[in-house]
């Protein structure tokens, strides 16, 4: 499964910053509270579910919230005024146990 959407970039104190919310959100399964671990992989920052990770979604239960923010983001978003959010649903059976792994996946779109 997969569902994408195209957002602006914003600001925050002088860097970049992508916020993805609502129902995008929750209809890919990431509610408030969902843990993850963050990742830049081939130019993008890929967020992957884990119960063990140190990242949570914030908001509120009826409007989850993901505030990407800070330098980090700069090289992925030079030269760029929006950003691609896809939600990435996909079976992972590295370890011998085949496992659902839910991701969203961030990337600037040049113009």
């Amino acid at each position: 499964m997969k569902a994408s959407k195209i957002l602006k970039i914003g600001t925050n104190r002088g860097k970049p910053r992508a916020w993805v919310e609502g129902k995008f959100l929750t209809d890919a399964g990431w509610t408030r509270g969902v843990t993850y671990h963050q990742t830049i992989e081939n130019g993008a920052l890929v967020l992957t579910r884990d119960i063990s990770g140190k990242k949570r979604v914030a908001g509120s239960v009826g409007r989850p919230v993901l505030d990407l923010n800070g330098g980090y983001l700069a090289p992925l978003f030079e030269g760029c005024t929006t950003f691609s959010v896809t939600h990435v649903q996909m079976w992972d059976s590295e370890s011998g146990i085949s496992v659902l792994t839910h991701q969203i996946v961030i990337k600037g779109v040049k113009s």
